[in-house]
């Protein structure tokens, strides 16, 4: 009887030892679904990001992207493609939007604190409307922010500007449309698996025709949803949800976001 109470002791201690030495799950960190956020993809580790986003109003129209990220040598440089199209049902045009290829340096990283990477992208005219006219290369540069307030919450804050050129003229110079973006976002670790999250983006956009008229447009989106984790050996797979309301000078729209991402090593 001694020896059995030794033996079950032991396992005991072994067991308490397992649990004790064992990793707690690390949180998500992924991209949100209107956002960025400022971490880098880790050395041999690729992640393809899916979003659909469908409007009802004023016309129907599926808007998909897909993004596929890469670490250049280590987490301090990432390279980064990202391909959207949209699907008109009814009214306007279907087809390839303008292609990005992005850099992204990791400038700060302190482990659960801080993080920040800007990025610059280069806009191939590859949309329907730029392949039949405008052709310039344009330019987007972009600066995201990360923070974990406490080990349960997680801010995002994001500014961009974008430049897309005329046809012959420098992107710095000849300016044809200049989009800004200013985005906030806060993300509660409800558990390391399951994320509710807000996003907040101010968008504004000014556009010169060939006749040099101007016209700008500024929208919000308001956009509350969640994403869940789920781990298959070394595959995570993260499905997300989000209901973005955008308000415009003249009228509010509503949509549903599907977001889909899997991570995995190379």
């Amino acid at each position: 009887m001694q020896r059995v109470k030794i033996i079950l002791a032991g396992l005991l201690v072994s067991i308490a030892s397992c649990v004790v030495a064992q990793e707690p799950l690390r949180p998500l960190e992924d991209n949100s679904f209107l956002l960025e956020e400022a971490f880098n993809q880790e050395a041999h580790v690729i992640q393809h990001i899916f979003t659909a986003i469908f409007n009802q109003q004023p016309s129907r129209a599926l808007t998909i992207n897909f993004t596929q990220e890469w670490p250049v040598g280590s987490q301090l440089h990432q390279f980064s493609l990202s391909v959207p199209a949209t699907l008109m049902r009814e009214g306007g045009t279907s087809g390839l939007n303008d292609v990005l290829l992005n850099y992204r340096f990791q400038l700060v990283a302190v482990e659960n604190e801080t993080f920040i990477a800007p990025r610059v992208s280069v806009i191939l005219p590859t949309s329907v409307e730029r392949m039949n006219g405008e052709k310039g290369v344009g330019l987007q540069l972009a600066f995201p922010y990360s923070h974990y307030v406490s080990p349960g919450w997680i801010i995002h804050v994001n500014g961009g500007l974008s430049l897309i050129p005329r046809r012959s003229e420098p992107a710095l110079f000849g300016s044809k449309l200049i989009s800004t973006m200013l985005g906030g976002s806060g993300i509660w670790l409800a558990s390391p698996r399951f994320n509710i999250l807000c996003e907040l983006v101010f968008t504004s956009e000014t556009a010169e025709d060939n006749n040099g008229v101007v016209e700008q447009t500024q929208d919000l989106t308001i956009s509350p949803g969640f994403r869940f984790g789920i781990d298959v050996g070394a595959l995570q797979i993260v499905p997300g949800l989000a209901f973005p309301i955008i308000v415009g000078a003249h009228e509010t729209r509503s949509g549903i976001l599907l977001y889909l991402s899997f991570e995995h090593p190379f």
